[in-house]
């Protein structure tokens, strides 16, 4: 018995590594140089622009009240669920509470993508939350969208 113990306790070793979840690693967790492309919003603005982590918005959206700041997302154009996701996971699975909507009234051009992942850069309001009240926030005066691969 001393001999198939090893080969039992290998062969439950493989088995759970086999069932373990691969690491999700999504741009949002990547840091790179972005190039910038042509952007869909209005001109720049003069504010100085501030580049939290998205999570920070969510969990502290007093912080970034009325500040510019730029996030990279998975974003969403649709009737009534205009909003960028943390991940492509989270707008598949509708977590509305955790995405900030994007408010694209004034935006002089409308992107010629409605999902995907994005940069995206604007005025935060905290205290707006979208539709029906169901988002973190709002990212108002888009000054900067453009796809981000």
């Amino acid at each position: 018995m001393t001999v198939m113990q090893p080969a039992y306790v290998l062969c439950l070793l493989l088995s759970f590594l086999s069932c373990r979840p691969a690491v999700d690693v999504t741009p949002a967790h990547i840091e790179t140089d972005v190039p910038v492309g042509e952007s869909f919003g209005m001109t720049r603005a003069d504010e100085p622009v501030e580049f939290p982590p998205f999570i920070r918005v969510i969990a502290r959206p007093e912080l970034y009240h009325q500040k510019q700041i730029q996030l990279v997302g998975y974003m969403n154009l649709e009737f009534e669920g205009n909003a960028l996701y943390t991940s492509e996971e989270q707008y598949r699975h509708m977590q509305t509470a955790d995405a900030i909507w994007i408010d694209v009234e004034g935006m002089k051009l409308k992107p010629p993508f409605a999902r995907g992942w994005v940069i995206i850069q604007g005025k935060f309001n905290g205290e707006r939350r979208g539709h029906f009240g169901m988002f973190a926030g709002t990212l108002e005066t888009i000054t900067r969208l453009d796809s981000w691969k």
